[in-house]
């Protein structure tokens, strides 16, 4: 894979990266990993990740903007970690760039599981997962803001969690047109209803916490012979935020009663109000990354655009 700035899925490339390129940066700092053999293996907005070997996994940052997430995974995960009950990327690889990458990288030991968004949600125990996600938020929403402070986490100015198309409904109108082909005569007119009937929902009040921001089902991982959830992943957009955004991704996975279910494990007396807020969310998610995967081929982003956008509609 020789990666450019204009052709890659995701977000742009500023840094240079392929296979060559990994394998010689890992090679001049990691000794003890030689001969280092690399092969792409998937990527995100921000980060192309390739397999070493047969079981390390390393980031790339796409671009020097990335790189402050990627160490804050490095700081925070050691510290949250072993609380959360289930695992997370234990980076025992990290380097400050070399002679071939001149940006920070890191790497990990794949973590079992299957992407959550390519299982079927009928194979999950529900039961088991709810017990694991509800133990895993109350521990990572109850970290000492000041923890946050001094891993250098702090609020993302860019994040508003608005609920509401900011371009209009004409605009989320021609989102629904321009995806019409990805979706069926059935769904198509759902969506299009839906969006004319949409309106705001207030944000809830709510305490900021440590949120992990990005909670869906392409960042979660199911262990396919049990359906428990065995790992979640792709920390780099923690910053302290509104505890909503880490319920979204299970509205939009599992479905509004298993979110409601969640929200009274959370301590959430009134969950209506936030299960509504969510299915608006949930909704414009799901028509995003359907656009996305017709962009980047990522079958990963098509699989959750297509459940969200199903969840959203009650189909």
């Amino acid at each position: 894979m020789s990666a450019s700035a204009t052709s890659e899925p995701g977000g742009t490339i500023e840094i240079p990266i392929d296979s060559e390129i990994v394998e010689r940066a890992i090679a001049e700092r990691f000794v003890e990993l030689r001969p280092v053999r690399a092969e792409p293996f998937a990527q995100g907005w921000d980060f192309c990740l390739f397999r070493v070997g047969d079981d390390l996994l390393f980031r790339f940052p796409k671009r020097r903007a990335c790189v402050e997430g990627l160490m804050h995974e490095l700081t925070i995960l050691p510290v949250i970690g072993p609380s959360l009950g289930v695992a997370v990327p234990d980076y025992r690889w990290s380097a400050p760039g070399s002679e071939v990458f001149a940006a920070p990288f890191a790497g990990y030991r794949m973590l079992h599981g299957t992407i959550a968004a390519q299982m079927d949600p009928e194979r999950v125990d529900r039961d088991a997962v709810l017990d694991q996600v509800a133990h895993a938020l109350q521990a990572l929403h109850s970290t000492p803001l000041s923890v946050a402070r001094e891993a250098g986490i702090g609020h993302d100015a860019d994040d508003d969690w608005s609920a509401f198309p900011t371009d209009g409904i004409d605009g989320l109108r021609s989102d629904i047109d321009r995806i019409a082909d990805e979706l069926g005569a059935t769904t198509v007119s759902a969506a299009k209803d839906f969006a004319e009937r949409m309106t705001q929902v207030r944000l809830p009040r709510a305490s900021e916490v440590l949120i992990h921001d990005d909670l869906t089902a392409v960042h979660m991982l199911v262990d396919p012979a049990t359906g428990r959830l065995s790992g979640i992943i792709d920390w780099a957009d923690l910053h302290l935020g509104h505890p909503i955004a880490d319920v979204t991704g299970w509205y939009g996975w599992l479905g509004r009663a298993f979110a409601a279910c969640l929200l009274g494990r959370l301590g959430v007396g009134d969950p209506g109000a936030w299960l509504d807020w969510m299915r608006n969310r949930v909704f414009l998610i799901g028509v995003h990354e359907i656009d996305h995967a017709r962009r980047t081929r990522d079958a990963s982003a098509r699989a959750m655009g297509r459940q969200m956008l199903s969840r959203a509609l009650e189909l």
